[in-house]
């Protein structure tokens, strides 16, 4: 099974924070590279909930259909860089 675009771009980030975060980050010297498990820094991440104070669908133009298909410009980039489903097709022996 391939990952999305989106996956791999966030493990790659992951991977970096793996790096970047220690567990007391006020305690390292700025530009420091300190190693500590992924578990780790994932821990230190803040989550919040999702803020969706001021966005309204009208002030993103862009994603217009330029080409009168059905489809919006975000949706064509979707259907370009999707991943095609792994192979299950099963082979006769």
């Amino acid at each position: 099974m391939r990952l999305p675009h989106a996956v791999g771009a966030a493990a790659a980030v992951v991977s970096t924070l793996a790096v970047l975060l220690p567990t007391g980050a006020a305690h390292a010297a700025p530009g420091a590279t300190i190693a500590l498990p992924v578990r780790d820094a994932l821990t230190a991440l803040a989550v919040q909930a999702e803020d969706r104070t001021g966005y309204e669908h009208i002030k993103f133009r862009h994603w217009t259909d330029a080409d009168r298909d059905g489809c919006s410009t975000r949706l064509e980039v979707l259907i370009e860089e999707a991943s095609p489903p792994a192979n299950t097709a099963r082979t006769a022996h």
